[in-house]
């Protein structure tokens, strides 16, 4: 029996878990059909699960945050499930709160909460004690990490009868455990090259995986894409019926303020116009990835009168979300960003651009294995480089990434916490430490810091 959270966390450990794996075979390891089989057998009521799904490479968790606080500043208590997290799993699961607080403090309030360890104890129990009485077929393979949290997390919205929740692909879309749901919208992000070994080299490859969640009938909004990709959308959007909405065609942007703590917008959906929404979420990819969240809504039925233009700017204007260009010291100038792929490395330097222009900037790196380090690291311009790793076994050497990438003068040290000691004895008033590559380095670095903090 499984008695506390402690225990619960282990028996989830025992699930082959493909983000500890460098390596492996998309399609041969991500099977829908055993997803279907083992939430039916858990008792996964996941047919009932009213939902906004999105998936992309680049500004997927961005989007889910944007739409789970319009929902909720409008007064609903909004599921939201993401991926990877930063320090604990629980950070995958939350409530983001508005009717709740609403009700007990008398105004528009929102706050998001993790599952709590008891309740993820509850649920795992459950599953331990099902997953007893039948086996799963030989043909379907082994349940995964993956799999089994996006039960519980299903499990634990559909407990909490929750009027809508915000799901986010883990990986592609096509075959992603997630991919069960029928939603009542399908948002997709920017598409570019990433996981190439396992969703294809082309990017028309990584679109068809991607539009995978596009379902009969049910609209689909997606960012501005390239020609090859959108081709693929419309397309898929043709087969199923599904009205398609695209970034600066259907919907967009005007008026672009872009300041040091936020930037403001004006924001259009066919002849609906609202002026002076304001984020706190530095950068044009977060008011791209707003945009997005917010035509996503604006699409859903019987909305009931939410979404009214004063929710709209409340629920963009308190949107928080760590390790997306998030400064983590004052002084010295230290920031912290998961970019990890072509796409989301172009933003960063977009941001580092517009926002530490000033500053001579001390970059700390490491990545996966399957990523393009050289390409990455041509994106930024950095002063120094510190050349490090994560407890991974995913995690690319260091040496190899200066091998791969021709650099001479980049400090190599394996150990990210002396990597951000040595980042920091280097740093002077001119400079910014900037710190990204992977989230598994970021999720050490938020450490690092921490400690840093109360020393």
């Amino acid at each position: 029996m499984i008695h506390n959270y402690k225990e619960a966390e282990k028996f989830l450990n025992t699930f082959i878990n493909y983000e500890k794996k460098p390596f492996f075979s998309y399609r041969k390891s991500c099977k829908l059909e055993r997803v279907f089989f083992l939430f039916k057998q858990l008792g996964v009521p996941y047919q009932d699960l009213n939902a906004i799904h999105i998936a992309g490479t680049k500004g997927k968790g961005s989007c889910a945050h944007f739409c789970a606080g319009f929902l909720s500043a409008s007064g609903l208590d909004v599921g939201l499930y993401t991926s990877p997290h930063i320090l604990s799993f629980r950070e995958r699961i939350k409530i983001i709160s508005g009717r709740s607080l609403k009700q007990s403090l008398g105004k528009n309030c929102v706050r998001d909460r993790m599952i709590s360890p008891g309740e993820v104890t509850r649920i795992t129990e459950g599953f331990r004690l099902k997953l007893k009485k039948f086996q799963m077929l030989p043909e379907l393979g082994k349940v995964s990490f993956f799999e089994i949290y996006t039960a519980l997390a299903f499990k634990y919205f559909a407990d909490k009868k929750l009027e809508i929740n915000v799901i986010e692909t883990g990986l592609g879309g096509r075959l992603d455990a997630t991919n069960v749901i029928d939603p009542s919208v399908s948002i997709i992000t920017h598409i570019g090259y990433d996981h190439t070994d396992k969703l294809g080299d082309k990017i028309e490859s990584i679109a068809y995986e991607k539009s995978g969640i596009i379902k009969k009938n049910v609209p689909v909004v997606s960012a501005n894409q390239k020609p090859a990709v959108l081709k693929v959308l419309k397309k898929a959007c043709k087969e199923k019926k599904a009205i398609l909405f695209v970034l600066g065609q259907d919907f967009g942007v005007y008026n672009l303020r872009l300041g040091r703590n936020f930037s403001s917008f004006d924001f259009y959906f066919k002849e609906y116009k609202i002026k002076g929404i304001k984020i706190f979420l530095k950068g044009l990819c977060q008011v791209q990835n707003c945009a997005l969240a917010l035509a996503g809504c604006l699409t859903l039925k019987n909305r009931n009168g939410l979404l009214s233009k004063d929710k709209i700017k409340n629920g963009a204007a308190g949107v928080r979300i760590e390790a997306r260009f998030e400064l983590a010291r004052i002084n010295p100038f230290v920031v912290l960003d998961i970019a990890h792929n072509l796409s989301s490395f172009s933003a960063l330097a977009d941001n580092i651009r517009d926002y530490l222009g000033g500053k001579k900037i001390i970059f700390v790196f490491a990545c996966s294995r399957d990523k393009n380090a050289r390409k990455m690291l041509a994106q930024i311009n950095y002063e120094k480089l510190i050349i490090t790793s994560f407890k991974n076994p995913r995690c690319m050497e260091p040496e190899e990434i200066s091998r791969l990438c021709g650099l001479k003068d980049a400090f190599i040290i394996n150990d990210s916490r002396r990597a951000l000691e040595k980042a920091l004895s280097l740093c002077t008033s001119r400079h910014a430490i900037v710190v990204s590559g992977s989230i598994f380095l970021i999720s050490e670095a938020k450490r690092f810091f921490s400690r840093y903090e109360k020393n």
